[in-house]
């Protein structure tokens, strides 16, 4: 019967621990989408993993003519400016 309790309080702390973090992970996820930058989240090799409304507005500016967007973030970058379809400012 000890083994027992502790497994019930071991899952009911990871229920908690669980719920906490979905709770967090919302927030979070909230509040990336309502900054009003342009914001990107990439991995070691700067390929983008995550991004949030205003730069997907700036990373539709810097698709090839086959209508692909760049997979690494400084390719939007140079596209976009380089195409002269938007700067960072009018991209907002």
């Amino acid at each position: 019967p000890e083994e027992l309790i502790a497994t019930v309080r071991a899952l009911r702390r990871m229920k908690r621990a669980e719920s906490v973090a979905r709770e967090l992970a919302a927030k979070w996820e909230a509040t990336f989408e309502a900054i009003g930058d342009a914001v990107v989240m990439v991995d070691s090799e700067m390929r983008i993993q995550h991004s949030n409304p205003p730069f997907l507005r700036l990373a539709a500016r810097a698709k090839s003519p086959e209508g692909q967007v760049p997979e690494f973030c400084a390719d939007v970058l140079r596209q976009t400016l380089q195409t002269g379809k938007a700067t960072l400012k009018e991209a907002e």
